[in-house]
């Protein structure tokens, strides 16, 4: 039999982070209390340290959607290794005059087997040129990264406009095994332009060698949810590992790139012209990359999904494919 007692006590003189004893003594006779052996009164600066160190290392407590993050793995870029962008999206709450800043840290661990395979750590700074009253711009990180097949683990931490404020998100990746000597569609992966966005790429580890974004640049959406009006744009790969021979081969099973966009219940809801199969070589990487942008009136309500097929006349030899949703009665959001 057990019970539980919440206890208090004053404490007149202490040392901030100075541990202190505790000791509870129980008069009934064969009871003890279990409680812990001491105390820290926490300094605002340990408080920050000791929120920052649980958010790394139960991200799950701190999920509060206002971080997100993912991994899209885009195209091979060796025998056993693709690239992909890793990107972080957050809200950068700015409210008061101009020029008043609103700065936000966060930083990422992408892990393999408990072994730190890639990291970063930023803080972004976001000024409003005008007098402001509670805007929420939205700014979106992207890295590149190379992976080997495999399961990852991805971490993120930001902390809020309040130093002891934590966010996290915490995602599983797997990466696929890269296929050998045979024709694959790596994609589509979903996205937008960035237009009047703050998106920043990494362009190496510090933050100095970083760029933004310009407006036709391309930032992945992190939902396959819309929920405003947006022309898409879609990016694939054609690829093939392997010697010239085995892409001659490969070329004579297949002779085009073929796209197409369907609605709910596979009724085909925009075609686009198939281009020629035209691998170019990267090394042993032999890769066709194709941009497909559909504009906001081709896609509206309903459920989608774009194909991308590697196709010998008529018949598929390989397909890739990305499922999203359109609702555009829900209110605009930032998620994106």
């Amino acid at each position: 039999m057990s019970c539980m007692y919440s206890v208090g006590f004053y404490v007149d003189r202490y040392e901030e982070d100075d541990p202190l004893p505790v000791s509870i003594q129980v008069k009934r006779p064969r009871m003890r209390a279990i409680h812990p052996s001491r105390f820290i009164l926490r300094s605002p600066e340990e408080q920050e340290v000791s929120t920052l160190t649980a958010a790394w290392n139960a991200p799950e407590l701190f999920r509060t959607g206002v971080v997100r993050a993912h991994v899209f793995p885009l195209r091979p870029s060796g025998k056993q290794q693709w690239e992909g962008l890793l990107a972080v999206r957050f809200p950068v709450p700015v409210e008061g005059a101009a020029g008043l800043a609103s700065e936000r840290d966060f930083g990422g661990l992408l892990r393999q087997d408990r072994k730190v395979v890639h990291r970063f750590n930023r803080r972004v700074t976001v000024r409003p040129l005008v007098d402001t009253d509670n805007v929420e711009p939205a700014f979106t990180f992207v890295d590149r990264v190379h992976l080997k097949p495999g399961d990852y683990e991805l971490t993120v931490v930001m902390s809020g406009a309040d130093r002891a404020e934590k966010h996290a998100d915490r995602i599983k990746v797997h990466v696929p095994e890269v296929p050998r000597k045979q024709l694959m569609v790596a994609g589509p992966t979903l996205g937008k332009a960035v237009g009047d966005e703050l998106v920043i790429y990494a362009e190496g580890k510090d933050a100095g060698d970083d760029r933004r974004a310009g407006s036709e640049a391309f930032t992945p959406l992190m939902l396959q949810y819309i929920e405003d009006p947006l022309d898409l744009i879609f990016l694939t790969d054609a690829c093939l590992v392997g010697s010239t021979g085995a892409v001659k081969r490969a070329q004579k099973l297949a002779d085009a790139v073929r796209r197409d966009l369907s609605a709910e219940g596979g009724m085909e809801s925009a075609s686009i012209a198939p281009i020629p199969l035209a691998l170019e070589q990267y090394g042993r990487v032999h890769c066709q990359s194709i941009v497909d942008v559909l504009p906001s009136t081709t896609v509206t309500e309903g459920d989608f999904v774009f194909a991308a097929e590697v196709v010998s006349g008529k018949d598929t030899v390989e397909r890739g494919e990305v499922s999203f949703a359109v609702d555009l009665t829900t209110p605009p959001s930032d998620e994106r």
